[in-house]
């Protein structure tokens, strides 16, 4: 089994070389004196010497899965103190349109030929009829906003759950390769 990233050794003589390889990274080792080199997928290599190691493999080794994890924790405790600066986005709700009746909208006229009690009554019907407008447009869009913060929410505790699983996850790996490595 041969490593995938080039080995450094300074004491070509020493037999005692241990090879690991896995998917993102292969690394070796000698046990009195090596240079142990690390590769991942993005194609830099990092070497570190180390002399006399009693084990193959090196004391940060689960330092990228700390740094997962921490971004992780980084990420989630942004979302929660994240506020919202900008207006929500309103959405047009086409079933509530669909589903309530549909408001007449006055038929434009000249004024001219109308009396003062005409006028004010028209004034006043077109009044009523655009206050029910809005009101219908609010109350579809409060609908709206309701729909997606039911949304959000069940999506976030969701998230929560999984990411409390994922961490769960990762500690038994640690503790699988811990074992291993022992």
């Amino acid at each position: 089994m041969e490593p995938t990233s080039s080995l450094y050794i300074d004491k070509p003589y020493n037999s005692n070389i241990y090879y690991h390889q896995s998917p993102t990274s292969s690394y070796s080792t000698v046990s009195s004196y090596s240079r142990q080199c690390d590769s991942s997928d993005n194609g830099y290599a990092s070497c570190t010497d180390s002399s006399l190691s009693t084990s193959p493999f090196s004391y940060n080794q689960f330092e990228w899965i700390d740094n997962l994890v921490l971004e992780a924790r980084i990420e989630i405790q942004a979302e929660k103190t994240k506020t919202t600066t900008t207006k929500p986005h309103k959405y047009k709700n086409l079933s509530l349109l669909t589903d309530s009746k549909k408001i007449k909208r006055s038929i434009k006229h000249c004024l001219s030929g109308m009396s003062y009690s005409d006028i004010a009554k028209r004034k006043k019907e077109q009044n009523r009829v655009a206050a029910q407008r809005y009101r219908e447009k609010q109350r579809a869009a409060q609908e709206a906003e309701n729909k997606e913060l039911e949304y959000l929410s069940e999506r976030n505790a969701f998230l929560r759950s999984e990411a409390v699983k994922l961490e769960k996850e990762i500690e038994e790996l640690k503790s699988m390769m811990l074992k291993f490595v022992q």
